[in-house]
């Protein structure tokens, strides 16, 4: 797979990159809405990479596909956090509210 620009890591090459560290604990965040990227969940907890996620892709794979995660994720001990939205329909903070008002 191919970068599409020059701030683009070729998935391959990012997942070299992780199996390849020799840290104890690491972790990949997934801001992505990529279903490619979505399958690499499972095996990076498989490899005891922590995942976080808010690629809705994730969650809303095939039931298998999700079932298959979250029992690789408890049987490695690793976590997957699964969320696709923070602080959606909430109220907004008073940090927020001013600097939605200075625009």
């Amino acid at each position: 797979e191919e970068a599409k620009s020059d701030k683009d890591i070729p998935l391959s090459q990012l997942h070299e990159a992780l199996l390849g560290t020799h840290y104890p604990h690491s972790i990949v965040i997934d801001c992505t809405a990529s279903e490619t990227v979505a399958a690499q969940h499972k095996v990076w907890l498989q490899n005891s990479i922590h995942v976080i996620s808010a690629n809705r892709k994730a969650g809303s794979a095939s039931l298998e596909q999700f079932e298959a995660t979250l029992a690789m994720s408890e049987e490695k001990n690793t976590h997957w956090s699964y969320a696709v939205t923070a602080g959606g329909g909430g109220p907004p903070t008073p940090r927020a509210a001013a600097a939605a008002a200075v625009v």
